[in-house]
């Protein structure tokens, strides 16, 4: 009997390991892609197929949140002594598009930038492809409340933004699409905590260069608002020319009247959908 129960027991745990281990999952995604890629192709319908990468990307992301933290038992096969992916691993990962996310600590695995927009292009609609250009980028924008990303590229997201809102009005994704605006250009405008903008000089030059490239874009006037109100002094850091004004209130007051109401009930709106 006892010799059942031990059967019984490496079985369960051996069927814990399947269901958990990264290589496992990462394979899953890759099947249930070339499944829905198949799909697409036999429909000549875009906005169906906007439906079917809803659809994938919903499921793909369920998987890859069953594989557990790198520390785990189910990831040892797959680290090197130093801490890095096997060769192999790294392989499976790159031809899965995937990437490591980190914000103090492991964040879990996520399509690279660009790569879904890449093998969806042909299947489609412009709208979509433009919403997945603001979303991809999203789980390595940031680390230990550090921007990971280039000032240039946080610009070019937040026109990205910007055309969305104004080009696609009645779309689905217009809640979550305005929410990652109104991130976006308070970060471009502020910083975040360990990546202030008044410390960078290139943070301010990519500021003039957003308002004089995009005069209509609906950040420009935010921007303005701040470059305006601020200058650069002898030691080459933005300082506020009038210390007595609270530009942080000033600006979310005139982005919450670009966003027709209060940011957190647009949160709650978006978080009930």
């Amino acid at each position: 009997m006892k010799h059942y129960i031990t059967l019984l027991s490496l079985l369960i745990v051996s069927l814990g390991f399947a269901q958990k281990d990264p290589v496992a999952i990462i394979k899953s995604v890759n099947a249930l892609k070339k499944q829905t890629i198949a799909q697409m192709q036999a429909n000549t319908d875009k906005t169906k197929n906007d439906f079917l990468y809803d659809k994938f990307k919903k499921e793909a992301r369920e998987k890859l949140l069953e594989i557990e933290d790198i520390e785990s038992s189910s990831f040892k096969p797959y680290l090197k002594k130093d801490g890095g992916f096997t060769t192999d691993f790294q392989k499976l990962l790159n031809n899965s598009g995937l990437q490591d996310a980190w914000d103090e600590g492991f964040g879990g695995f996520y399509f690279k930038k660009g790569y879904l927009a890449k093998i969806f292009k042909n299947y489609l609609s412009e709208e979509y492809l433009l919403y997945i250009r603001i979303n991809d980028i999203r789980p390595f924008m940031y680390n230990d409340a550090a921007l990971m990303i280039s000032w240039n590229e946080l610009g070019t997201l937040l026109l990205n933004e910007c055309n969305f809102i104004k080009k696609y009005p009645n779309s689905k994704k217009l809640r979550e699409v305005k929410l990652c605006y109104a991130d976006d250009v308070i970060t471009f405008i502020f910083g975040i905590d360990n990546t202030p903008s008044f410390e960078i000089p290139v943070a301010r030059k990519t500021m003039k260069a957003f308002v004089s490239k995009n005069p209509e874009a609906l950040a420009t006037p935010l921007v303005k608002i701040y470059l305006e109100n601020t200058k650069v002094n002898k030691n080459g850091m933005t300082v506020y020319k009038d210390e007595n004004k609270n530009l942080y209130d000033l600006i979310n007051a005139e982005l919450e009247k670009q966003l027709g109401g209060k940011i957190s009930d647009l949160s709650s709106e978006y978080n009930e959908d």
